[in-house]
């Protein structure tokens, strides 16, 4: 994928240029540009390789709705990919439709990004919990892979405290 952005088809065409004659930070910019990458790094090697690193976005959640996306551990939105299918919490309900309304979830719904985010790090509850339910108030529900429980989450506020309840509910 990465020869594909920058090789001979991307906008940058790096291949069969010569060294002196490729522009390092416009390729770097061409990686960038997708949105399954979040840096770029395009450097010379002093044995007269081209090297690109790059990060890739990690997908957290998918969001079920009218349109389905996938959201990074960045709070952005990432299409659909050919390639892949990450295995991440399902986010459904009737508030997924304001929530595919807005471009950046980090900076618009900072608390849902954090539960997921919490959810996403921590290994009890990413095998745990399949699915997050958001009503049209905000309020959160979240489905058990295992059971027919499920938690009434209520807004994603105090996430700790809740998880912390949650925990000593289980082990007793």
């Amino acid at each position: 994928d990465v020869r594909a952005l920058v090789g001979a088809r991307g906008e940058v065409a790096i291949v069969g240029k010569a060294l002196d004659k490729i522009d390092l930070k416009a390729a770097e910019a061409q990686l960038v540009s997708n949105p399954y990458i979040d840096a770029a790094q395009v450097y010379k090697e002093i044995r007269g390789n081209l090297v690109a690193h790059v990060t890739l976005a990690k997908p957290i959640a998918r969001i079920v709705g009218a349109e389905h996306r996938y959201l990074s551990d960045q709070g952005e939105f990432l299409p659909f990919s050919k390639r892949f299918s990450p295995r991440v919490l399902l986010v459904s309900g009737a508030g997924t439709a304001a929530l595919l309304q807005k471009t950046n979830l980090r900076e618009e719904s900072t608390e849902l990004v954090a539960l997921l985010k919490y959810i996403y790090d921590d290994p009890l509850w990413r095998a745990q919990i399949a699915e997050l339910c958001i009503d049209g108030q905000g309020e959160v529900v979240l489905y058990q892979q295992v059971g027919k429980q499920y938690i009434e989450f209520g807004t994603p506020t105090q996430i700790d405290t809740k998880f912390e309840k949650l925990a000593i509910f289980y082990e007793d």
